[in-house]
């Protein structure tokens, strides 16, 4: 009997024989194949995982391990509805840089500000907004995440142009005037250390294990080595583990830095496999390969500080 935490290992080798060449012309023709198989899976990382393997390129493994992280933070964000999470404003995404108010008037909550390069903001149907409201403790803003539906008609939507690796991923600018929202879209906890602090850590778990999914796709179909679909589904077991922990915790920060270690490993090893993989994907592969080194500097500032608390 196979336990319910491995379940997803054994979706993944029973699907094995059911992936094909067929090509997702689009991200709206990915959702309807990602909402339609993460259905089954409670678990986000699960989720991201067979998001991954059902997904037939690198930018739309990225969009699964992306929205599951979110599902991960917040759990309210219905099945089947895409959200985008917005922290970054013209100053950067330093929680120091957020702007956008978040003000109360007898009971009406308005939200004013803008918000550049959203990630899927253009297919998504709720923003969950980092706004601040108030001085706080006079350290740090107090921030708010709150919950703005798209039809909101104090919302524009404006897209970016597109990055030069993995295009099919959107990148929107938001801006918000007297966005009204109701009490009940405020999320509960304070912005800061319980969604845009871990956003990083969650994002980077989910992403890492769906792109684990993928190439776990791309070694069944171009019938690359079992050993390395034997590496790739102890990388999705140990990223399943750590999903479950504190997001805060400089344990799991170390952790995660020979998770990269050992996901770097596998890129290097699978790179002259590319050469058997059809010409289409592998162009795709060596232009979106970028996306995986995304954020390198901030991993490595969160790992140095998490080995100095334990001296």
């Amino acid at each position: 009997m196979v336990s319910d935490k491995l379940q997803i290992l054994d979706f993944l080798l029973r699907s094995q024989k059911t992936v094909s060449h067929e090509a997702i012309p689009d991200l709206d023709s990915w959702k309807i194949r990602f909402d339609a198989v993460v259905e089954r899976w409670d678990d986000t990382a699960d989720r991201a995982a067979a998001g991954g393997f059902f997904s037939d390129r690198l930018a739309y493994a990225f969009a699964a391990g992306y929205q599951c992280a979110i599902k991960r933070l917040a759990p309210s964000i219905p099945d089947g509805v895409f959200a985008s999470f917005c922290i970054t404003e013209e100053g950067g995404g330093h929680p120091a840089a957020i702007t956008t108010s978040l003000e109360e008037q007898n009971g009406v909550y308005a939200v004013n500000g803008a918000k550049q390069f959203i990630t899927m903001a253009d297919v998504a149907k709720i923003f969950l907004v980092a706004a601040n409201d108030g001085p706080g403790d006079g350290v740090r803003k107090n921030l708010r995440i709150v919950r703005i539906e798209k039809n909101n008609p104090g919302i524009v939507i404006v897209p970016m142009p597109e990055l030069k690796f993995v295009p099919e991923v959107g990148h929107c600018r938001i801006t918000m005037t007297d966005a009204r929202i109701k009490e009940s879209d405020i999320l509960p906890g304070d912005g800061f250390t319980e969604y845009i602090r871990p956003f990083r850590t969650v994002e980077d778990l989910h992403v890492f294990t769906a792109v684990t999914g993928y190439l776990f796709r791309c070694s069944c179909l171009y019938g690359w080595n079992r050993s390395l679909r034997e590496l790739m589904l102890g990388l999705i077991t140990t990223i399943r583990s750590l999903s479950h922990e504190d997001p805060s915790g400089p344990h799991l920060h170390i952790t995660m830095g020979g998770l990269q270690r050992q996901f770097d490993n596998l890129l290097d090893v699978l790179e002259p496999l590319w050469d058997s993989v059809d010409d289409e994907s592998r162009k795709r592969w060596i232009r979106d390969r970028a996306l995986l080194k995304v954020a390198g500097n901030l991993r490595a500032k969160r790992l140095e500080k998490a080995w100095e608390k334990y001296g």
